[in-house]
């Protein structure tokens, strides 16, 4: 068993590693993409569970659920909710935005997705 920060997602290699278990979610999903790497050294796979709490922000389990869909992987439910409900709140942000004059941002992208 290894207990680590993402110092630990980078740069070390530890043969064998079958399940990456994240007790938090990476502010970045390129540090979670790292993280649960240490499972799928040489051609193996594995297995990674992360927690996730109510204050997780949406914009990384946004990130999260895309990175799964690209994956080709199973989404749960509950990512399924949070994600759906955090790009209709950005895409309604966006349109608010773009109405009262000031720079509209494009998440067609992620509104598409959902």
């Amino acid at each position: 068993m290894l207990v680590a920060t993402d110092v630990a997602s980078k740069g070390l290699d530890f043969p064998d590693i079958q399940h990456v278990i994240n007790y938090d979610m990476p502010d970045e999903i390129e540090n979670y993409v790292h993280r649960i790497g240490r499972t799928g050294r040489c051609g193996k796979t594995g297995i990674a569970t992360t927690f996730i709490n109510k204050n997780q922000s949406e914009s990384i389990l946004l990130d999260l659920k895309h990175l799964l869909q690209e994956a080709k992987q199973r989404i749960p439910p509950v990512l399924m909710v949070r994600a759906r409900g955090a790009a209709r709140r950005a895409a309604h942000r966006a349109a608010h935005r773009g109405r009262r004059g000031g720079p509209a941002t494009s998440l067609h992208a992620e509104a598409e997705l959902v």
